[in-house]
């Protein structure tokens, strides 16, 4: 009984204390492992601090501030990921009666990935406010400026936010382009412009800026880990756009570059991204054998677990790709498995508004619809779609996502919502460009048809397939 009313003091007296003071201060140190989220009580005035909305002001010691910036400026990914290695559940308290009551208090509101979740939120929206305010207030023309800007460029590419990306790199570019020899830092400026048009599925401005990249990149060696990353990105472009003998070119130069470092002693740890492309190339072909896609995606996992350890933040794109693989051959357990593998790292790693997590979430979708979890997979959908539409993703991938929408709704017998679905999916077609994409449309209004036909919109039906016909009598 002594133990409780202990208990129920520190989560009402203390928790509203902490709520009529309004701020807590957190201090990072060291800034890259940081020593509070590894003790009890220390988590707990962070669950305290966000039950009671108070304002967390997160400081780093001024000693260990440079090492910070620099950390930022060099890989800002790296960082949100150092800042992921919360477990709430290995912390640790000098009274074990300390750490039992905590738990329990823990416990008794959450889980413990989910108190992980509200304090990895909280520290990635401070990363985020940080490093917003260091791109805003300097303005001295540096090359490491640029570098910065260069880093948290991307990392707003990553969260969605374009226009901030744009402006970010833009001022980078504005700064490179006046300095000398700075080739580095313009092939990877120019890489990060790529991939941004990558996402917004400009293909051929993409291709522009990675030629870019490439041409700095190879000023500074022709076979190196900076020359193979484009080359790698190349060779996705070219499979997103069906050009599968450049896609497979690029691949097999960025292939051979890495293998030969490989080989000499260098660092491989970037082999698992050209097999994860190698193999997305390999479902994309007409004629492709998920049997060799799923060996690359091994070979991938083999790397990774090789070079960086089983619970590197690039482990989640293997998983991803394995997922795709499985759902190809017909796998959905095992594809459901790999999903839900992606997704809990991407979302512990980077929260739940990254892009790829969106697309774990589809790939979680499609697997559960296979084993006819319609509710789940409706729900995975759902996520898919909330991810993609902060990113303004591409219409490739969003008729993607309306199209699996559509035909779940149909086979939920929501013929209406399989309608609206459906429509969306077709607007977004008319965007795209090819053969392909023409085959598409002309699918879409057949499945349209079947929609308003199930509704008994006979004419509506009629008038859609006749469409489709059209269309048909124009592609074939």
């Amino acid at each position: 009984a002594e133990y409780m009313g202990e208990q129920s003091w520190w989560l009402d007296t203390f928790k509203k204390t902490i709520g009529r003071i309004g701020r807590v201060l957190l201090v990072l140190s060291p800034w890259n492992n940081p020593t509070p989220f590894t003790r009890c009580w220390c988590l707990f005035e962070l669950l305290c601090t966000h039950l009671e909305g108070a304002n967390l002001q997160v400081r780093i010691p001024a000693k260990q501030h440079d090492a910070f910036v620099k950390a930022i400026k060099e890989d800002f990914t790296q960082v949100l990921s150092d800042f992921s290695n919360i477990k709430a559940v290995k912390a640790q308290a000098t009274r074990a009666a300390d750490k039992d009551m905590i738990f329990s208090l823990i416990e008794s509101m959450y889980s413990f990935d989910e108190m992980d979740s509200l304090v990895k939120d909280r520290i990635r929206q401070w990363l985020y406010t940080t490093a917003s305010i260091m791109v805003n207030n300097i303005n001295d023309g540096k090359e490491s400026t640029a570098r910065l800007l260069t880093q948290v460029g991307s990392w707003y590419k990553e969260v969605g936010k374009i226009t901030e990306a744009q402006k970010a790199f833009d001022k980078a570019h504005n700064i490179l382009t006046n300095m000398p020899d700075c080739n580095k830092d313009l092939a990877s400026l120019y890489n990060n412009y790529g991939t941004l048009h990558v996402d917004q599925g400009e293909y051929n401005k993409a291709l522009e800026m990675f030629e870019k990249a490439l041409k700095y990149r190879q000023m500074e060696g022709e076979n190196t880990m900076e020359v193979a990353v484009v080359y790698n990105n190349m060779g996705a472009v070219y499979a997103q756009m069906g050009n599968n003998e450049k896609s497979t070119e690029c691949h097999q130069k960025d292939l051979e570059i890495k293998e030969m470092l490989s080989n000499s002693g260098e660092n491989s740890g970037m082999l698992d991204a050209t097999y994860c492309n190698m193999a997305m190339q390999v479902l994309n072909s007409a004629d492709g054998d998920p049997k060799e896609a799923l060996e690359l995606c091994e070979k991938a996992l083999k790397n990774v677990l090789e070079m960086k350890g089983e619970h590197h933040y690039s482990l989640a794109k293997v998983y991803d790709t394995i997922a795709s693989v499985y759902i190809r051959m017909n796998d959905p357990g095992k594809s459901v498995d790999a999903s839900i593998k992606a997704c809990a790292i991407y979302r512990s790693n980077f929260g739940e508004d990254y892009c790829a997590y969106g697309n774990s979430q589809l790939n979680l979708g499609m697997a559960y619809k296979m084993q006819g979890k319609l509710e789940e997979a409706d729900k995975c959908y759902l996520e898919s779609l909330r991810v993609s539409n902060i990113h303004k993703c591409d219409s490739g991938r969003m008729s993607n996502l309306y199209n699996n929408m559509s035909n779940l709704k149909m086979q939920q017998g929501d013929f209406e919502k399989s309608v609206e679905y459906r429509l969306k999916d077709l607007e977004y077609i008319k965007h795209m460009k090819g053969k392909y994409a023409q085959m598409d449309y002309i699918m879409g209004l057949c499945n349209l048809a079947a929609a308003y036909f199930q509704m008994k919109k006979y004419k509506d039906a009629v008038k859609t397939y006749e469409e489709a016909f059209e269309n048909g009598s124009n592609v074939f």
